[in-house]
């Protein structure tokens, strides 16, 4: 039987972030791997550098785009070029810290009870729980599940036991025959691609399991021009009308809604940069009473689906979609 698995990882600047996962990734997993490693345009020397170095490494395959085209596009770019002997493929953002025994666990519920899974992740402690569980949100116009136990103790009962997800996102393990029945990633969507590619699995029948004996850390942690490429505005928007208009279900809420809007329309980045606090202080200050405005105007779900169907239109001709 064959059992390697291919772990994607996307790489995006942060070098020591990137060789932090590839280390994991060698340290800890049993199965025959091959890592596909896709930088998405890097910037920085010393991403480049890093790339570089890992060109020549014999269990790495290194896929270099010419700029960030987004999660999807790097994804797809393996998954569309795939040797056939994979069984399994792990598709690890590079801020991901894999934990002993991580990838036997994934391939056990893939061969038992499962077709996609999603790990239990933790905060960079390795003890705090990040995600786990997830289930049907209350509100069935929102696109995000109910996400159960953020914040207890890796060990906590609640988040241990294995259950039926709704969506599998940040670091999905799959089975490779998933991918040729429902396609790639969507790449017009650069957030919620992990969430169009659960909705799909679901509707074709595959099955969406929480495992959390594949356990996994996730340090995300904040960096300035990292996120600032990653928080895009736009991208959030544009992602709302698509989702929306294939799934009714909503990215954005209300609130957040106007208040992505009302950046992207007065040409704001979703950050400013922390070492000129003082002398953009009165545009932080606008900033934080507009959000506070929004916050407090809007509300936090959509009371029905022909509100969101009307602000999310209106969005749509703005934007040109």
């Amino acid at each position: 039987m064959q059992t390697q698995i291919a772990i994607c990882i996307v790489s995006y600047q942060r070098a020591h972030v990137t060789e932090r996962c590839i280390v994991s990734v060698r340290s800890t997993t049993s199965l025959p791997y091959r890592i596909f490693l896709v930088d998405n345009g890097s910037p920085d020397a010393a991403t480049k550098a890093l790339i570089d170095r890992l060109e020549s490494d014999p269990d790495i395959e290194l896929y270099r785009l010419e700029r960030n085209f987004g999660p999807s596009t790097a994804r797809n770019k393996v998954l569309a070029s795939l040797p056939g002997s994979f069984r399994y493929v792990a598709m690890l953002d590079n801020d991901i810290i894999a934990l002993p025994g991580w990838d036997l666990a994934a391939a056990r519920a893939l061969e038992s009870s499962a077709d996609l899974i999603q790990p239990k992740l933790l905060e960079a402690d390795g003890h705090t729980l990040e995600r786990g569980p997830n289930r049907p949100n209350p509100s069935p116009l929102a696109a995000n599940p109910a996400f159960i136990g953020r914040g207890l103790q890796a060990h906590d009962p609640e988040v241990n036991q294995e259950e039926e997800a709704v969506i599998v996102g940040t670091a999905a393990v799959i089975r490779r025959e998933v991918i040729k029945k429902i396609g790639l990633f969507d790449e017009r969507l650069h957030i919620a691609e992990d969430f169009d590619l659960s909705f799909r699995a679901r509707a074709a029948g595959y099955r969406l399991r929480y495992v959390p004996d594949c356990a996994l850390i996730h340090d995300h942690g904040f960096d300035y021009a990292y996120d600032q490429e990653r928080g895009q505005t736009e991208k959030y928007l544009v992602s709302h009308v698509l989702f929306w208009r294939r799934w009714r279900k909503a990215l954005l809420s209300p609130a957040y809604l106007a208040w992505y809007g009302w950046l992207h329309r007065h040409n704001e980045p979703m950050y400013l940069p922390s070492d000129q606090r003082w002398r953009i202080a009165h545009r932080r200050l606008r900033r934080r009473l507009v959000k506070k405005w929004c916050m407090t105007r809007h509300a936090n779900v959509w009371d029905t689906a022909e509100a969101a169907d009307q602000a999310t239109e209106t969005l749509g001709r703005y934007l040109g979609l």
